[in-house]
């Protein structure tokens, strides 16, 4: 209870997982994301992780790549070349390789329309 009589849920770390979307902001090039699913999949949820480096295109690190996520990360990756002005300003994207890694957080593992996700994540 508080000064007030107001009680106050405290989370202490046992209560916490992994597993769990918290309070605190992602570092940029992270990012929760729904897929609306497919034809043979549900809805799923998704943490997208993007880092940047020296090179040139897209990584996905996830092996074996689903079909349906490497269809999402070529979407992303023609709009980020095509939009790369209204996007990421004066930086020219062809000049950094971008790793990217999917998480599912429930059954649904395919990851599919996950673009427009994908540029949010390389936008931060």
């Amino acid at each position: 209870m508080g000064d007030d009589g107001v009680g106050k849920f405290v989370s202490t770390p046992e209560l916490q997982s992994e597993g769990a979307i918290g309070t605190d902001p992602l570092e940029p090039g992270q990012i929760w994301t729904i897929s609306p699913g497919g034809q043979d999949e549900y809805p799923g949820l998704y943490r997208v992780e993007v880092n940047e480096g020296p090179g040139a295109g897209v990584k996905v690190l996830n092996k074996p790549v689903p079909q349906p996520f490497r269809e999402s990360v070529g979407f992303a990756e023609q709009n980020l070349y095509t939009r790369s002005n209204q996007l990421v300003g004066d930086k020219d994207p062809r000049q950094h390789e971008f790793s990217v890694q999917l998480r599912a957080f429930d059954a649904s593992k395919q990851g599919s329309k996950l673009g427009v996700a994908l540029l949010k994540s390389i936008q931060d």
